[in-house]
């Protein structure tokens, strides 16, 4: 009688899984429109988090800042990124905020916190499922480590 009720009890517990999976995914969404959840939104902002500390300590050198390097920055910011994060890096655009994740202002403490590694790691690798692209093989490391610059001189002059 015990072996019955292991099988009869198995087989419950294995219609309420196949019930919840067929569920969820008949109400799955690829929208991007949609919000996601607290907890989907909790483990993907973690997951970031440690993907892109992981890829930054590999990186040895940090150039030193310049005024050039900060205007040669400005001006790959204008010709690249202003289309989601806005002319003034501090208001995204209609698209940026259509975007998810939503295209952050670069002068916001979720992007300030960011170490210099860090960031040069988003702006080269981009993010993955999220509208920020990679810009890794289209401008040299000196391009890139110029926008990083360009976004921390962005906080000191608001």
């Amino acid at each position: 009688m015990g072996l019955a009720k292991a099988r009869w009890a198995m087989f419950l517990l294995a219609i309420c899984v196949v019930t919840l999976l067929a569920y969820g995914a008949w109400s799955f969404q690829m929208s991007a429109l949609d919000e996601p959840g607290p907890a989907v939104t909790f483990l993907a902002t973690k997951a970031k988090h440690f993907y892109i500390g992981l890829a930054a300590r590999q990186i040895r050198v940090v150039p030193p800042s310049s005024p050039a390097s900060i205007a040669v920055g400005e001006m790959a910011y204008h010709g690249e990124c202003q289309n989601c994060h806005g002319t003034d890096g501090r208001t995204p655009t209609e698209i940026g905020r259509s975007l998810y994740p939503r295209a952050p202002s670069l002068v916001s403490p979720q992007v300030q916190r960011w170490s210099d590694p860090e960031l040069f790691v988003i702006i080269r690798d981009g993010i993955r499922h999220s509208g920020m692209p990679g810009f890794g093989r289209a401008v040299s490391e000196n391009q890139i480590w110029d926008l990083v610059r360009f976004v921390r001189s962005l906080q000191k002059s608001s």
